[in-house]
């Protein structure tokens, strides 16, 4: 069961990823329409920039001040619910296992607490290392004018 839940976190990370390079590929397309025909700019709800403030407004909106989306909105995501649920997985396998080796039913349910909280850690820190390394790697084509100097 957990590497099925596993299997299915990995895949909805991957989808996630390719919706955001379809964003930047929809910001581009936005950024050449407005350069043949300016005078659409009003109808656009959108950002036409490629940069990271530009692929998150167009996913919606921002905290005030802030180029980033709400934490309810990231926490809410698929991946991250289905995280959950194999946080879950990964407690009762690992309390299993220790109650089983230790006979202890409290032993186990330490264990299961542990286990439960480093897959959530685990996830966590490598969400966030792929993050960083895109953010490093990227170069936008398009940035916003008060970006393009970054």
């Amino acid at each position: 069961m957990f590497l099925l839940g596993y299997g299915t976190q990995t895949r909805l990370g991957d989808t996630r990823a390719e919706e955001v390079w379809r964003v930047v590929g929809m910001n581009r397309l936005r950024y050449a329409y407005l350069e043949l025909a300016p005078e659409l700019a009003p109808y656009f709800v959108t950002s036409r920039h490629d940069d990271e403030a530009g692929v998150i407004a167009t996913y919606g909106p921002v905290l005030p001040g802030a180029a980033r989306v709400a934490p309810g909105r990231i926490l809410a995501g698929t991946p991250e619910l289905v995280g959950v649920i194999n946080a879950a997985v990964a407690g009762v396998l690992a309390a299993l296992v220790v109650e089983a080796v230790a006979g202890s039913v409290g032993a186990g349910a330490g264990a299961g607490v542990v286990g439960g909280l480093a897959y959530l850690a685990a996830y966590g820190v490598n969400t966030f290392r792929q993050l960083e390394g895109i953010r490093r790697e990227y170069r936008p084509r398009f940035p916003g004018p008060d970006r393009a100097a970054r």
